[in-house]
């Protein structure tokens, strides 16, 4: 990417971020402190660069169009936290010392990245939470088999390699991975697709 084009999408993320700032307010600016009108002109002040009011206005009208005008859609911790609630076999998979706390914070962590792209709204936010904490189950599990030495059925393991311990952890979480699927209403090939784009390994 030339500096250019690398300058002209931190623009970008810029006016989509005060656009979501500027939207946030609107809905909840007669219920949260300091209850007062914020002008235009205090929002275009916020980016870096030169942001015009039309800008401002284009840039909210690309977030609400990204996400069908639907603004009060659930957040990637509520999915999660639903998903946690309803899903007993997840629970079970991770009872253990860091299980979901861990696989909660590198799926946000995948989350924030993928935010970084252009193309972030490509998919909705439920396939993307599926998919972060599905490969964030993957990583959370092969860094406990890689501790323990043993796979999710307390056998010894013979090799710790990533290749190896990938395998074990996709093996003992594919039935949590399609329960996460069925919950949320996912395809298969919706699944597979978002996780080459998100860049994940096939497991």
């Amino acid at each position: 990417m030339s500096l250019d084009d690398a300058e002209a999408a931190e623009a970008v993320m810029w006016d989509i971020a005060v656009a979501c700032l500027a939207l946030s307010i609107k809905f909840h600016r007669d219920v949260l402190y300091p209850l007062d009108v914020i002008y235009a002109h205090e929002f275009l002040d916020l980016a870096p660069h030169a942001l015009t009011f039309d800008d401002l206005e284009n840039a909210q009208r690309d977030v609400l169009e990204a996400v069908v005008f639907r603004v009060g859609i659930a957040t990637p911790g509520a999915f999660m936290a639903e998903l946690w609630a309803a899903l007993p076999t997840l629970r079970l998979l991770l009872a253990f010392d860091g299980g979901w706390i861990g696989a909660q914070e590198r799926a946000w962590a995948i989350l924030c990245d993928v935010l970084q792209r252009p193309d972030a709204l490509r998919y909705p936010i439920s396939l993307l939470t599926a998919s972060a904490l599905s490969e964030s189950l993957l990583r959370v599990l092969a860094r406990k088999y890689n501790t323990t030495g043993r796979d999710g059925r307390a056998r010894r393991l013979k090799n710790r390699d990533e290749k190896t311990l990938r395998k074990a952890a996709a093996k003992a979480s594919r039935g949590v991975r399609l329960d996460i699927q069925e919950i949320l209403g996912i395809t298969n090939d919706e699944s597979t697709r978002c996780q080459k784009w998100l860049g994940f390994a096939e497991v």
